[in-house]
């Protein structure tokens, strides 16, 4: 009786913990199509993924009330929180990953192109690539074009900067910067 009554005590404990995992998540995880890794973005080249419709989905919804928003399918999932690629009309329009946890919250976000912008004597570009590892690999490379010396004489001179980072989507879902 003694072996029992523990089995009976721990069958009872377990039995409480019933996971309650949002409706909206739930959707996500079965509705939303999954984004194969690697994935290339080039902020000179358009977006070529197909937005997908959940109407109804309240994430989704709140998404689009802070700015108009596309979604457009899951690229990472884990028993405890999703991640997932939309596209965001900002000031420069940029694809966005978003993380949430099983309850709906908002774990971390991204946006995939940091710091484009295109005038007069500047060209900036952002090529991004999301790894199988979860890692980010982002590569900006700015231009800066200018002409030296007045009239006929002048000639132009460009400069150019590269700079690399590296972010990791950890298995909590937090968005980290690794160097």
């Amino acid at each position: 009786m003694k072996l029992k009554l523990p089995a009976l005590l721990l069958l009872i404990g377990c039995s409480g913990k019933q996971k309650h995992d949002n409706k909206d998540v739930i959707e996500l995880r079965e509705k939303l199509p999954k984004i194969e890794t690697p994935m290339k973005f080039n902020s000179d080249i358009r977006v070529k993924y197909k937005t997908v419709e959940l109407e109804d989905n309240e994430l989704i919804k709140k998404l689009a009330d802070r700015n108009p928003f596309s979604l457009f399918g899951k690229v990472f999932e884990t028993e405890n929180n999703i991640t997932i690629l939309g596209y965001t009309f900002d000031k420069i329009g940029t694809p966005i990953i978003i993380t949430f946890d099983n309850d709906g919250k908002e774990i971390s976000s991204h946006i995939i192109f940091e710091n484009v912008k295109s005038d007069v004597g500047l060209h900036t570009s952002n090529i991004v690539t999301i790894l199988p590892n979860r890692q980010i690999l982002f590569t900006d490379s700015t231009v800066t074009s200018m002409l030296v010396g007045e009239g006929t004489n002048s000639s132009p001179r460009d400069s150019v900067v590269v700079t690399h980072k590296k972010y990791l989507i950890s298995e909590n879902g937090s968005i980290e910067t690794l160097n």
